[in-house]
């Protein structure tokens, strides 16, 4: 039963969206969400999804959980202002999410977790990840989504076990 309500509860946050548009703290008329890719997680690092052409973000795809437990997202969006803009990105299911993005001002990329499973989370932001996007520019970022449950490697399981 408990299978049955988290597979629904799944289909249900992919049928809504699970990567809202930015919000910025005023408004977000400057901000806008141009693309999102889908990379099913196999134990990569940052360097390695950000860096790695083999690897093959789907377009516009939807979560399954069956296929993993844990999913990259490379979100590009466009700052039209003249000046950088602070942002919120929420990310649905906001369970277990770890946001990636490069800093022009700290010259470097932050991490940042957000999510209920998330203990340091749990402020009136809950959920929330803030960031800046710099003025008239395309900027990338990254989201790794952990759907709950253990992570295990593919270099980990063996075959007919797992």
């Amino acid at each position: 039963m408990q299978k049955f309500l988290l597979t629904v509860i799944f289909l249900c946050s992919t049928l809504f969206g699970f990567a809202q548009s930015l919000e910025r703290e005023e408004d977000n008329k400057h901000i806008e969400l141009k693309n999102y890719e889908i990379l099913p997680d196999r134990g990569y690092s940052i360097e390695t999804v950000r860096t790695d052409s083999t690897l093959v973000f789907v377009q516009s795809d939807s979560l399954r959980p069956g296929q993993a437990a844990r999913y990259w997202l490379k979100i590009e969006a466009i700052n039209r202002s003249s000046y950088a803009q602070p942002c919120l990105l929420t990310v649905l299911p906001n369970i277990d999410n770890t946001l990636y993005y490069f800093n022009e001002d700290a010259n470097g990329w932050i991490t940042q977790r957000a999510g209920i499973d998330v203990v340091t989370d749990k402020g009136r932001t809950q959920g929330r990840m803030h960031l800046v996007s710099q003025g008239q520019t395309s900027t990338t970022f990254y989201v790794l989504m952990n759907l709950g449950g253990p992570f295990i490697p593919e270099s980990y399981k063996i075959p007919g076990l797992i």
